[in-house]
């Protein structure tokens, strides 16, 4: 009796943490700007999160940002929060939400972009995060093939990666790598989860077997 009511608790954890786990996904890119040509110049970079799935169910984190440049102040909208030097954060608190700090550009500018990726049940338009490089005014220091200037945009729509379009160029000209991180190691699926699962169930009422023979 106790092994069947420990087996039932067992297996209800296991589905409970495959229901939380089956449908979160995350999504997260090693940013490198080579900024040579523009280096001295008065800069803003600004990411901004946009809710278009009108629920609060997505966060994204700044964070390792290195650059041979100085840094300025921070313009805070919305669910943003922290700084590039100490690890910046966005909540979809708001509809449009905005972390934006001022500097001088050097030669290069390197951070991990790492967000997580739902999409609501039954929505058709999924978050979307936009990363831009701006002047001191506030308006596009390069001008690109996105969307209002974006340097890059990523959809947060549930996929494991989200949806990632990056500028075909940029003028003046401006290097620019956004990619997965090498060696990242996958998340286990539902499936891995309650395989794994079912083993230890079975593992553990053989165990209870050989102890009471």
């Amino acid at each position: 009796m106790a092994f069947r009511t420990r087996l039932r608790q067992s297996i209800l954890a296991l589905a409970i943490s495959v229901s939380l786990s089956g449908n979160a996904q995350s999504a997260f890119y090693d940013v490198v700007m080579d900024t040579t040509g523009l280096s001295g110049s008065a800069a803003q970079l600004a990411v901004d999160l946009v809710d278009g799935d009108g629920t609060v169910n997505n966060t994204l984190s700044i964070s390792g940002f290195t650059t041979d440049g100085s840094l300025g102040g921070v313009t805070l909208t919305g669910g943003a929060s922290g700084s590039l030097s100490a690890g910046a954060g966005i909540a979809d608190t708001d509809f449009f939400n905005e972390f934006l700090q001022g500097l001088t550009l050097g030669n290069s500018i390197r951070f991990r972009l790492d967000s997580s990726s739902n999409l609501a049940a039954g929505a058709a338009v999924p978050d979307r995060i936009s990363v831009f490089l701006l002047d001191s005014a506030g308006l596009p220091l390069v001008t690109t093939t996105l969307l209002g200037d974006a340097l890059f945009t990523l959809d947060l729509d549930g996929s494991a990666d989200g949806l990632l379009d990056v500028t075909a160029g940029t003028n003046p000209p401006l290097g620019l790598s956004v990619k997965v991180p090498d060696g990242r190691a996958p998340e286990p699926g539902s499936d891995v989860l309650l395989l794994l699962g079912l083993a230890f169930a079975v593992a553990f009422g053989k165990k209870q077997v050989r102890e009471r023979g």
